[in-house]
């Protein structure tokens, strides 16, 4: 096909009078290109030249043959949209084009049609959808991980309530007279076993809680630890975890220990996905005296504590790594999943003061290292403390108090009756928060302690326990939960129960807290 004059294409909607107008499309971020009467190309803005690999001089005139995907979608757009209506619907079609390096981009096309004369003038707006598709993954992958992490609670919660009555019948069992050695050693094994199991769960309530936490001083030798805790235990065995003894409290950092136990853990994800055949992933703590990424020159040093996350993987080619911290860029199938986010891990600890490094080649593995500042080595809080009312001293353990156990599963109600019965206490049982007002309203003797489970239907156990105190009730409130967080401590003590217990409890720390609170209740006897 001759190739026309731009002179010649429709005279005077290029003169120099409209070039506004060109200078105006050059400044839109979507491709727009006009064709007229479907034969030949008037305009090609500068987004439209990047989309489709092209030079406006080059097609100006022409057929848009350097898409045939474009020149069908503006042939079906002419069939649909020829018509005498004022109102002609949008013509929109979502396509793939495949670039000359093989990379396939999704596109959105809106055409539109206007006529100029005897001549019809066609308009196609195109978008690049990646980042788009790329968000909307994201989202997918964020709402499975919150769905995850709801279901990972209530798992929590009910294998908790197991461990409570599996390591309480336990106890009991230990207690139990003449036992043999061996039979002694099996038993003490079974408890080992049951407490690992509970540390675990633990561990997994702390990765997947979603609530905000404030910031505190962490021990990230300690938080390292519990890392591999849960890999060992679930990442494929060819996998070999290694990380140096860590002296406890050595390594202490300012920073929310759910998002940073989050992000070493994903770190630590992606050198397993990174090594599909085995290999080994090495964690090391280390300091740094150094100013921070993007400082001015000659700004002063601080100390910071770098973990560094190693993988004897197949490594990143530089093309990857100058993406590495892109949002929502990964290198993952969906089979796989999104994971964290290396950019949103950067945001995490950027939020915190710290930041993140990445070294690799392909073939030679990955590195990266997690900067967070150094605080000092006080002693960190102990905001992890769930026993907090929990003391070890000596009592008279034993009495004849009538104590109401409060828990929508049997099996732990059975556990607790039958701890605190063989200590002489009577017990009386409820099934939920509703069972528990209904006995108290109707009930005439009096009652000297409640044990109250926070997770129950109906009336869960913060809510009756703001009910009881309606009631003006004297009997002290003990709450017991298997899906505690740090806080339920302090909301215990703050709404006004005597205690918190969380499970799985050792039976000797509910005997303890129940005597204790039972005897603060006693009047001081005066001289």
């Amino acid at each position: 096909m001759p190739k026309n004059s731009n002179t010649d294409l429709l005279p005077g909607l290029f003169a120099p009078s409209r070039l506004p107008w060109e200078t105006i499309l050059d400044s839109v971020r979507d491709g727009v290109i006009c064709l007229e009467d479907g034969a030949r190309v008037l305009f090609v803005n500068r987004e439209a030249e990047k989309l489709f690999d092209i030079r406006r001089e080059e097609v100006i005139g022409f057929a848009p043959e350097f898409s045939d995907e474009l020149a069908r979608l503006f042939a079906q757009a002419s069939g649909s949209e020829r018509s005498d209506q004022k109102d002609r619907p949008l013509f929109r079609r979502e396509w793939i084009r495949r670039t000359k390096a093989g990379v396939e981009l999704p596109l959105s096309t809106v055409i539109t049609e206007a006529v100029h004369g005897p001549h019809h003038i066609q308009t196609a707006v195109v978008r690049d959808l990646s980042e788009f598709k790329r968000m909307e993954e994201a989202l997918v992958q964020s709402r499975k991980a919150q769905a995850i992490g709801a279901l990972a609670g209530g798992l929590a919660h009910d294998f908790n309530n197991i461990l409570t009555a599996l390591l309480s019948q336990l106890d009991l069992a230990l207690d139990a007279a003449e036992l043999s050695a061996p039979t002694r050693e099996h038993i003490v094994q079974a408890q080992n076993g049951g407490r690992r199991a509970a540390e675990l769960i633990s561990r997994l309530q702390t990765f997947s809680r979603q609530t905000e936490t404030p910031t505190t001083t962490v021990d990230l030798g300690e938080l390292v630890e519990q890392v591999v805790l849960i890999l060992r235990r679930s990442i494929d065995r060819r996998i070999q975890i290694r990380h140096d003894e860590l002296p406890a409290r050595e390594w202490l950092v300012k920073g929310d220990a759910s998002q940073v136990i989050q992000v070493v853990f994903n770190l630590c994800l992606n050198a397993r996905d990174a090594m599909p055949n085995g290999g080994q992933v090495n964690l090391r703590l280390s300091r740094a005296n150094r100013a921070a990424p993007g400082a001015p020159a000659g700004s002063v040093t601080s100390r910071w504590i770098r973990l560094t996350v190693e993988d004897n993987g197949a490594g990143m080619a530089p093309e990857v790594m100058a993406r590495l911290f892109e949002p929502y860029f990964t290198t993952k199938t969906l089979s796989r999943g999104a994971g964290l986010g290396l950019s949103i891990a950067q945001s995490i600890l950027h939020d915190q003061g710290g930041w993140i490094e990445a070294e690799s080649a392909v073939g030679a593995g990955s590195r990266f290292h997690v900067f967070l500042p150094e605080t000092g080595k006080q002693e960190p809080p102990n905001s992890a403390a769930l026993h907090d009312f929990v003391r070890t001293e000596t009592h008279a353990l034993d009495g004849k108090e009538t104590i109401l156990v409060v828990d929508d599963e049997e099996m732990v109600r059975l556990v607790i009756k039958a701890v605190l019965s063989y200590r002489g206490y009577r017990i009386v049982e409820a099934v939920d928060g509703e069972n528990l007002i209904g006995l108290l309203e109707g009930r005439m003797d009096p009652v000297d302690l409640i044990l109250l489970d926070v997770d129950m239907p109906r009336l869960n156990g913060w809510e009756a326990l703001r009910r009881l105190k309606g009631m003006r009730l004297d009997a002290p409130v003990i709450m017991l939960s298997g899906g505690a967080v740090d806080s339920d401590a302090n909301d215990a003590r703050e709404r006004g129960a005597a205690g918190f217990l969380a499970k799985p409890f050792k039976n000797d720390q509910l005997v303890q807290l129940v005597r204790r609170t039972l005897d603060a209740r006693k009047p001081v006897a005066s001289d």
